[in-house]
């Protein structure tokens, strides 16, 4: 059985937080830690969620 790492809402929180400035500055810093390893010219982010099915 798999578990969610976090609640939902806790992410949301984070996000509002940290603001618009917050996340481009973690975006900064991955582009800069992967460095050539980031060939891409366009980076697509897949924030898709899904709901956890009850057995």
């Amino acid at each position: 059985m798999t578990r969610v790492p976090c609640d939902a809402s806790e992410l949301i929180n984070f996000r509002n937080i940290i603001g618009k400035e917050g996340m481009e500055l973690i975006f900064k810093e991955s582009v800069m830690i992967n460095g050539k390893d980031g060939k891409e010219k366009d980076v697509i982010v897949d924030t898709t969620v899904t709901a956890e099915k009850s057995s």
